[in-house]
């Protein structure tokens, strides 16, 4: 892992969203480690996951972004970020779809 990554906010929402449609969940500090590698991108991570929120709702996807939060993790791994169906989602009551903007 490099000090410091720099990926265009098209390239790395991209890479976000076929990693998450591949399962993979993500979380700030794994966000972290592929992309930035520093503490001071909190809101960057933010609006990346508000971006493909509104791009779901925008197309008309069938996915939807959902998160997960658990209190008992640390700050930067408490919220788990992935895409999942939205029957999938309905069916889910651990799950709550993103509301961000």
């Amino acid at each position: 892992m490099a000090d410091e990554k720099k990926f265009p906010s098209n390239q790395r929402i991209l890479d976000l969203v076929l990693r998450m449609l591949n399962g993979e969940i993500i979380t700030f500090a794994t966000w972290k480690a592929y992309y930035h590698g520093n503490d001071h991108a909190k809101r960057t991570f933010q609006r990346d996951m508000q971006d493909i929120t509104h791009a779901l709702k925008k197309t008309n996807s069938k996915q939807r972004l959902v998160r997960k939060h658990d209190e008992l993790r640390s700050e930067d791994e408490r919220t788990e970020y992935s895409i999942v169906c939205a029957a999938v989602e309905d069916t889910d009551v651990d799950q709550h779809p993103q509301n961000i903007g």
